[in-house]
């Protein structure tokens, strides 16, 4: 999620938007950040032990 449409989403939550809303709002930015992650890879951090 880049910081605009971090932005936006917070605006959105501030501004008072009913319980439909939010969740819409809620599932856009969870399937974003899947998209993010997907395109970029998942990295795990390699074991120190």
């Amino acid at each position: 999620m880049n910081k605009k449409e971090s932005e936006l989403s917070l605006q959105i939550l501030r501004e008072g938007v009913n319980q439909a809303q939010k969740s819409l709002a809620t599932m856009y930015a969870l399937l974003n950040q899947i998209s993010w992650a997907c395109k970029n890879g998942i990295h795990a951090t390699p074991s120190t032990t």
